[in-house]
């Protein structure tokens, strides 16, 4: 009697703000790559939280505050990618938040010919390439 009474939060986290917005694919100086995410009800520190960038789980989500997040974003790919925040059990979801630069191509070979069958070494420079092994 007297005392104060937990504080149950049901409502989803909500964000507010967020940015930077855009990304190179693969840092060249391999510094992190830092979001800030502001909004309301992201809890305590005492709070199990976490934040997820299309579909990959963030390198590191640190809380600053209810109201502020800094995700520490792996490298990625794709055009435009969701930013996902959890505070305990309770999501939120902000479609196409974070996107990643374009890759640039320019190729070390100018010959514009080559032979129907047998093999060709073609190099291709450029940046922005992505951090995963694609092939195509």
């Amino acid at each position: 009697e007297g005392g104060e009474a937990d504080v149950i939060m049901t409502d989803p986290p909500e964000i507010i703000a967020w940015g930077p917005g855009n990304f190179p694919k693969r840092s060249a100086t391999f510094q992190a790559q830092v979001l800030r995410v502001t909004g309301r009800l992201f809890g305590s520190y005492l709070t199990c939280f976490s934040a997820r960038v299309g579909g990959t789980s963030a390198e590191n989500t640190i809380w600053e505050s209810s109201s502020s997040l800094s995700v520490r974003v792996a490298s990625g790919i794709g055009r435009a990618s969701s930013l996902v925040v959890s505070i305990d059990d309770r999501i939120s979801t902000l479609a196409k938040a974070v996107t990643y630069d374009a890759a640039l191509a320019a190729f070390g070979s100018r010959r514009a010919n080559f032979p129907a069958s047998g093999r060709v070494d073609l190099s291709v420079f450029g940046q922005n390439f992505g951090a995963a092994d694609h092939t195509s």
